[in-house]
């Protein structure tokens, strides 16, 4: 959740996971009031925060967020079609590894790689 506020409030409480509405009611009253009727009360329930393919589930459909590689790994990844954007299915988790679907194709990764792609669901 996000709560901004106005020129009255000096401070921000930036979105945190671990804040749980009372939490910040504790801090700011004002923040449990409807968000329709409160202007400094955003709540964001769909941004998902990306995590590594390498903790996606089997049968998972995800689409892939960001390549935290290098330049050669990045090439090599967008050259096997796994591009940011693109849709995945992880078909089969054995060890570290992956096998990911993307289409009719299917992809072996290593746990290295599947680290290093960060996706968010599909």
């Amino acid at each position: 959740m996000y709560v901004k506020y106005n020129a009255n409030h000096s401070y921000l409480i930036e979105y945190l996971e671990v804040f749980s509405p009372w939490v910040i009611a504790s801090i700011v009253p004002s923040a449990l009031s409807a968000p329709s009727s409160n202007p400094l009360f955003v709540s964001n329930h769909s941004v998902t925060k990306p995590f590594p393919l390498s903790m996606a589930d089997e049968g998972a459909k995800v689409r892939i967020h960001t390549l935290r590689a290098g330049r050669a790994l990045a090439l090599r990844l967008t050259e096997l079609g796994l591009n940011v954007g693109c849709e995945i299915r992880v078909i089969q988790r054995q060890g570290g590894g992956l096998l990911v679907a993307r289409g009719e194709g299917r992809i072996a990764i290593g746990g290295g790689m599947a680290a290093k792609i960060l996706v968010v669901p599909a």
